[in-house]
């Protein structure tokens, strides 16, 4: 029995029905029906994929070689003192100026004929990373739109279910939440203006007891950790899963929310499954309820910023001048004796990224231990051993 969806699964069903998704209101938890007494009024909508040979299954896509367009960072408007119920990476369209650089450069070799071969493998494997890009895009795209399909019929036959949908009666129309955002808000203008490039965002989830990235397993009652350092899966040790840690004051640790965006930076490579579970419906309207299966990482050790501007973008505010001018002042300096992080290249201080204006809230939930499936053991992805990134 199939368990998890491949990316050209997805595309094949869009091409056969469009709409990916589907939903089963039968077996929708609702709080207020378990518990009259709850304090939340939150209904789960268990979501389905449409298989291009008939089946209805879950929604567990599997993807490999993926570069992830920011480290991973707390949703906006997150209590800083508090542990969030989840992290966030964003996925966006890379060019080939934006992957090159880094990680992605040739080795110098010692003989022409070496660095010939060097040169083409890197360059193969930039050609990769950009068609894999493309196509995850795609499907993160489709399933965007196949779920906002699925919140139109639901808000449709709002009267047919046995739970409410607007759980806001004052809401003239129900919000529905994306994980792609299209605009961002220009602050001179108080409006929004339309992104360039758009922005998906998907979560990684942290366990409430402590805040370490994985979940907490109710049914083995035990911590299991959701995030795997590739770089540590070699023939010594048969490509088994390790769980990723990062050195704190010299001893390793566990991820956590205040040190994994130091292991999941600009540009590594991931590949696993992310799992669209559910639809959920609150006082603040609909959302897709998604989160990492598993994550396996083989980090970018360089440190690389993500660009703001385009190099045409550059030129331009030289007045049109020439990439081979040099510099107009090479003495100019800017010193800022109380910038620490410009100087010492740290990625978050420097990674500019669009704002979210249209961030999911956080799902409400009085009982929303992170897992209670028997099945909660990450499965291994064949493609970190079968993917060769090309040899060294």
């Amino acid at each position: 029995m199939q368990k998890s969806i491949s990316l050209d699964d997805v595309i094949a069903s869009a091409e056969k029905f469009k709409c990916v998704l589907t939903y089963n209101a039968k077996k929708a938890r609702d709080l207020k029906t378990l518990n009259p007494k709850s304090k939340y009024d939150t209904t789960y909508i268990p979501l389905l994929f449409k298989h291009i040979n008939g089946k209805e299954m879950s929604v567990k896509i599997r993807f490999g070689e993926q570069l992830i367009g920011s480290s991973a960072k707390a949703p906006q408007g997150s209590d800083e003192e508090g542990v969030p119920k989840h992290l966030n990476i964003s996925f966006m369209k890379m060019t080939r100026e934006d992957v090159e650089g880094g990680d992605y450069v040739p080795k110098e070799r010692d003989t022409p004929e070496l660095q010939d071969v060097e040169d083409k493998r890197v360059s193969d494997n930039i050609d990769r990373y950009m068609s894999n890009n493309e196509k995850f895009l795609k499907v993160l795209d489709i399933i965007d739109s196949s779920y906002k399909t699925v919140c139109a019929d639901i808000k449709e036959k709002e009267s047919t279910f046995a739970f409410r949908v607007r759980k806001d009666r004052n809401q003239k129309d129900i919000t529905v939440f994306s994980i792609k955002q299209v605009t961002r808000l220009d602050r001179d203008t108080n409006k929004d203006e339309k992104l360039e490039n758009p922005i998906f965002r998907l979560k990684i989830p942290v366990c409430k007891k402590d805040g370490r990235i994985g979940i907490w397993s109710n049914y083995h009652n035990e911590f299991r950790p959701t995030v795997f350092d590739a770089r540590k899966m070699n023939k010594k040790n048969n490509y088994q899963p390790v769980p990723a840690k990062v050195k704190v004051d010299g001893k390793l640790r566990d991820l956590d929310v205040t040190n994994v965006s130091s292991f999941m930076v600009y540009k590594s490579l991931i590949g696993g499954t992310i799992l669209f579970e559910c639809i959920v419906a609150s006082k603040f309207g609909l959302s897709m309820n998604n989160s990492f299966y598993d994550l396996y990482v083989y980090q970018h050790k360089t440190k690389s910023s993500q660009p703001t501007l385009s190099k045409d973008d550059i030129i331009q505010m030289r007045g049109g001048a020439s990439e081979d001018e040099e510099d107009e002042d090479d003495d100019a300096e800017l010193v800022d004796e109380n910038d620490e992080d410009a100087d010492n290249g740290d990625v978050d201080a420097v990674d500019a990224e669009p704002v979210d204006t249209d961030e999911e809230p956080d799902d409400e939930d009085e009982d929303d231990e992170d897992d209670e499936d028997e099945d909660d053991t990450p499965a291994k992805p064949a493609s970190l051993k079968s993917g060769k990134r090309g040899k060294k």
